[in-house]
């Protein structure tokens, strides 16, 4: 039984390995509401699609190096850098779907003008 669900849960991480969720963060309707959210940043936001694809890149790293038994000093150090661009990239993901939830109770169109407008002179 237990290789089932592994089986599943493997399947799910292949599908979403570029796909940024807040799954841990969210509880029923809003759940969806922020996934409509997710969804609307991807399609109209490049910062957020670029934020993403670093945030699975650098997930894939940090799980590569998780495999090997040992790091050299200089892999350690490499690793706790993607453990803060990570968590920064998932930080101000997070800080865009609030921002957006917020501006997003009249019009959520706008509110992802906003977040690009705020986002654009950034890099």
């Amino acid at each position: 039984m237990r290789s089932c669900s592994n089986a599943t849960s493997a399947e799910g991480e292949k599908k979403n390995k570029n796909h940024f969720t807040f799954n841990h963060l969210m509880r029923g309707e809003s759940m969806e509401k922020e996934e409509k959210i997710i969804e609307m940043l991807r399609e109209k936001n490049w910062h957020f699609r670029h934020l993403e694809k670093l945030h699975g890149e650098l997930d894939q790293s940090l799980h590569q190096m998780g495999r090997r038994r040992v790091l050299t000093p200089q892999e350690e150090v490499q690793k706790k850098e993607f453990q803060k661009k990570k968590l920064a990239a998932k930080d101000e993901m997070v800080e865009m779907v609030r921002q957006v939830k917020i501006a997003g109770k009249a019009d959520v169109e706008k509110g992802a003008k906003r977040i690009s407008n705020m986002t654009a002179g950034r890099h």
